[in-house]
């Protein structure tokens, strides 16, 4: 037997005693416990296989998770219009905590305004009608929907953050018009007469919606028929979300579900705090601006835009995403290993794919090396799964992938 043989047959979950007692013509009540071997002996370096607990939160971290919350309020673009079912930016959902968050998807001036009222918390999402890939669209070559969802104290707040989120981005440029909703008499809206975009504004309750749209020609009747179509489904979704008070905001735990805890940290005995994090200055009306969660969880619907869509997600209860480190979970062990021998085999068959062997020759450990990859882009990939959990873990370099796998797998057995 081969080093490798000997390696995943410790690893390999015993056959149940029943079965084997079967075959000599005894059978021996009792449950099978699966043999998963000493955790303590993982290959992790100065990670550690036992989970953290997690910190008190504060008013600061409360923010970020309630704009993750919004995540189950906000609406997909395909609900409006099934043609917006690809990803018009790097994630289908984007928490935005702070004014200094939202500046990237509006104009910069609209900073101090959101400032000025106080406002609470944010989400986006956003969709387009064809594919981009790693690029983003520019304006006039899809349609594309943004739609953003920002909560403020009260409503008188919202009502003046609503007018002068318009007006201080319509005078951005001397161009810009104003338009009308004719079925939203209290919205604001603006484009520039022959561009294929306009913004529009509306205030309800203690939130304000703000939809960023484009289309491939300069066609207000489009425009604004789906912007129509965007508040007729947004606003109801709001009224059914009930917010945090702003004064509970701090008493927002950190890791509910306990799923930061099953994440291998971003430094060894570090906790995952929440937070919004970008990678870029640019502004080309938020379809190039790429905003990261980090230490967040998004429920089913959130784990869906996060995953722009993919059918992969369409099982997933739980996400918890540290940028392209995640952690799933799924309603049984056997979808979890479904979606991981998927993953993996796609991964093999990639191009410029080399197999990196498992830490330990773990056969619930899947490892590969995307020579294809240049740059700051994390070359190496591992996939670890275990009981209803799936995780993604990836570095730059393969012995730090290898150590964080072992990691995440011992996590993984001890949360149990």
């Amino acid at each position: 037997m081969t080093k490798s043989m000997i390696g995943r047959a410790r690893w390999r979950a015993l056959v149940p005693i029943a079965v084997l007692l079967t075959a000599t013509g005894c059978v021996v009540q009792g449950n099978p416990i699966p043999d998963y071997g000493d955790p303590a002996e993982l290959p992790v370096g100065a990670y550690s296989v036992e989970p953290l607990a997690a910190p008190a939160g504060d008013v600061e971290h409360g923010r970020v998770l309630e704009s993750a919350r919004m995540a189950d309020a906000i609406v997909d673009p395909v609900e409006v219009d099934p043609g917006l079912q690809f990803a018009a930016n790097t994630y289908g959902v984007t928490p935005l905590p702070t004014p200094g968050k939202v500046r990237m998807l509006l104009a910069e001036p609209v900073r101090a305004v959101l400032e000025r009222e106080g406002m609470v918390a944010g989400c986006a999402s956003n969709g387009a009608d064809r594919d981009f890939g790693s690029k983003r669209p520019g304006v006039g070559a899809a349609q594309v929907l943004t739609v953003i969802a920002l909560r403020f104290p009260d409503a008188a707040a919202a009502a003046r953050a609503a007018r002068d989120i318009d007006a201080v981005d319509a005078a951005v440029s001397t161009e810009n018009a104003a338009l009308s909703i004719t079925e939203y008499p209290g919205a604001y809206a603006h484009w520039r007469p022959g561009v294929p975009s306009m913004a529009a504004t509306v205030a309800d309750g203690v939130f304000v919606v703000t939809l960023l749209i484009g289309h491939t020609a300069a066609d207000t009747v489009a425009m604004t028929t789906l912007a129509r179509k965007t508040f007729d489904a947004q606003l109801p979704r709001l009224r059914e979300f009930e917010p945090t008070p702003v004064d509970r905001l701090s008493a927002l735990p950190l890791d509910p579900e306990g799923m930061i805890g099953r994440m291998v940290p971003p430094a060894p005995g570090r906790w995952l705090y929440p937070a919004v994090v970008s990678s870029t200055g640019a502004r080309t009306a938020g379809w190039d601006a790429r905003i990261m969660s980090v230490g967040l969880v998004f429920g089913r619907r959130g784990a869906q835009l996060w995953g722009n869509r993919s059918t992969v997600f369409d099982e997933v209860e739980l996400i918890a995403v540290n940028v392209l480190n995640t952690l799933y979970r799924y309603p049984s062990a056997v979808v979890a290993r479904r979606a991981f021998l998927f993953a993996s085999q796609r991964d093999a068959a990639g191009t410029g794919a080399r197999i990196v062997d498992a830490p330990n020759d773990i056969p619930d450990i899947h490892c590969v090396e995307d020579q294809s990859r240049t740059g700051d882009t994390p070359r190496f990939t591992c996939r670890v799964q275990h009981g209803r959990y799936y995780a993604i873990v990836v570095s730059r370099e393969e012995p730090a992938v290898l150590e964080k796998a072992a990691a995440q797998y011992g996590l993984l057995i001890n949360s149990v």
